[in-house]
This record gives C-alpha cells, structure tokens and sequence, in this order.
C-alpha cells in the first residue's frame, strides 16, 4: 500500500528527509523511534497509535507545495523548506531582489 511521500514521482527520498528529522532532533524521543521505525521496517510495520504519532509528524512537517509559488517541494528539498519557508523558487526570486 502506497501512502503519500513514497518515491514514485523520482522528486528525492523520503526517508532521508525523515533521517533529517532525527539527527537534527526536530522529533520527541517517541515521534524519533517511530520514524526510525518507519525508515528501517517501512509505515506498514506500524500500529495503528504509531501511525497516528506517525501522521501527526508528518502533518507538522511535511508541506506539499509551497504556498508562494504553488511549487510542489521535493522530499530533497523537504527540510531545508520546513527550516526557511521558502522552496528553491522563493530562494532564487529573494536572492535576485536582494541583488538588485
């Protein structure tokens, strides 16, 4: 069963970006487990309270498309957006005003 963010569009690897969410402690001691869970055993492996915590952390740091460019973001470029709030368009458009 597919589930959204699994790589079949060829836009990056989700699992690197939830690695990301782990070494950078962005995730409680729980929500890390589980997403260590997740990337070695794969969401299936879940119970259906660790999918819940497993949704949850995906509804807090998971955004499908920037809200400025409606510009669909990457799992490459997943973190960097959750840390700025800005995807590779807001990026480049900021850096050419900023130039300017």
């Amino acid at each position: 069963m597919m589930s959204f963010g699994d790589d079949v569009d060829g836009m990056g690897d989700r699992n690197e970006f939830l690695q990301q969410l782990v070494d950078c402690d962005e995730l409680d001691e729980i929500e890390a487990g589980i997403v260590k869970r997740v990337i070695v055993k794969g969401e299936e492996s879940l119970t259906g309270g660790q999918k819940f915590v497993f949704k949850r952390v995906l509804d807090q740091y998971v955004t499908e498309e920037c809200p400025r460019h409606l510009y669909r973001i990457p799992w490459g470029e997943m973190y960097d957006f959750h840390d700025s709030g800005k995807c590779c368009w807001c990026e480049r458009h900021d850096e050419r005003i900023s130039r300017e």
